[in-house]
């Protein structure tokens, strides 16, 4: 059960780091 609750909290956290390396990645092609 800790595993699926840990699970649960890394996808989100997985999902948002990705979104900034590519917002980052954007705005250093535009810079």
């Amino acid at each position: 059960r800790k595993v699926q609750k840990q699970s649960a909290v890394v996808l989100p956290i997985g999902m948002t780091s990705m979104f900034t390396s590519i917002m980052f990645y954007i705005t250093t092609k535009c810079i």
